[in-house]
């Protein structure tokens, strides 16, 4: 009985033994990537893609922004223009009564009074020196009174025209009527009116009214690399105009906050733009030998310079390029593979 036991026990320890595990199979790893698994892309001509945006805008030329303040204190009692009014040059915007525009007519006036009274008894003193019925000292008073009558006429004067007052207007201030008119330097549009009938302003608080102008614009932007001087660039503006530019010049240091060089353009051919305008300058390259797009990540770097991995009959093979251009995934790489040869989207070491 004790030996039938013992085998039983024998038979079923062995049955355990070859039964199905429970544990989960495992899967080998899958073989890594090689240049063979890659994806190939293949190298486009330049003009087939805007290769570059940089942020622009339109800068203030001179003569194109301006602002109308009072040369000196007074009170505002008419306004003859309201923002988004277009002036011509020399158009009244506002008037303003200063007293010391007042009294600087009032002494020019004054003084060319005594000139005149002055000028006549000269003439009377000269005629009766010739017979000898006055004295020199008598000349010579008359002669120092008139220099000072010219001195004060001309310190008016020089009031006067700080104040842009002309002779006629003088002659009206003089008139009775005490407001000079301030007026456009430049034909543009009010932008800005800060003034009220009544208020009291001198030169040193802000401008009465600010004056945009147009000029020929100068466009502004700024980048990180040289661009090619045989780009074509254009102007494409948040209303979606599209205005060609030219080359006009390039900041010979780069910023030290960012790095970035300022490069200058105009519009081709001249036309105006308001200054302030923003927009893209969209940089694109024309078609010529060995210029083509490539992936930057197709762009790899050795000891030997920049490379890139191209798909040829007798298999993947390592190409120097030269980077000229990057802008976000693409780059602009000169080389000596044409459009349309097939490169290795994101490369694999070489060799492998």
């Amino acid at each position: 009985m004790n030996r039938l036991v013992q085998v039983l026990a024998i038979v079923f320890a062995a049955h355990g033994c070859t039964g199905r595990s429970d544990a989960p199979p495992t899967s080998a790893p899958p073989p890594p990537p090689s240049s063979v698994d890659a994806r190939w892309v293949p190298l486009r001509p330049p003009e087939a893609v805007s290769f570059l945006e940089l942020p622009a805008a339109v800068l203030a030329a001179a003569g194109t922004t301006a602002l109308v303040n009072p040369p000196y204190a007074g009170q505002i009692v008419k306004l003859h223009v309201r923002p988004g009014d277009e002036v011509k040059r020399a158009q009244v915007v506002a008037e303003i009564v200063m007293p010391s525009v007042v009294a600087a007519v009032g002494e020019q006036a004054s003084a060319r009074t005594k000139i005149d009274a002055y000028l006549r008894r000269m003439a009377q003193l000269n005629a009766l020196k010739a017979e000898g019925l006055v004295r020199s000292i008598e000349i010579a008073d008359v002669e120092m009174r008139l220099a000072e009558a010219r001195a004060d006429e001309q310190r008016a004067g020089a009031v006067l025209r700080s104040a842009g007052v002309s002779a006629s207007e003088g002659r009206r201030l003089a008139g009775g009527r005490g407001a000079v008119p301030l007026r456009s330097p430049i034909d543009g549009t009010v932008t800005e009116v800060s003034a009220a009938l009544g208020e009291t302003r001198d030169g040193a608080g802000g401008p009465l009214a600010r004056i945009a102008g147009t000029a020929n614009a100068r466009i502004e932007a700024r980048a990180v690399q040289t661009l090619p001087l045989d780009a074509r660039f254009e102007l494409v503006t948040a209303e979606g105009d599209k205005i060609p530019l030219r080359l006009v010049g390039e900041s010979p240091a780069a910023d030290p906050r960012d790095g970035t060089t300022a490069i200058w353009f105009e519009p081709n051919p001249p036309r105006p733009l308001r200054a302030g305008v923003t927009g893209k300058l969209r940089v694109t390259v024309p078609k010529r030998d060995g210029l083509t797009v490539a992936p930057r990540s197709a762009i790899g770097e050795s000891g030997a310079g920049t490379y890139v991995r191209a798909r040829k009959p007798t298999g993947p093979a390592t190409v120097t390029v030269k980077v000229l251009l990057s802008s976000g995934a693409d780059a602009l790489i000169e080389s000596a593979l044409p459009a349309g040869t097939e490169i290795a989207e994101h490369l694999a070491e070489p060799g492998r």
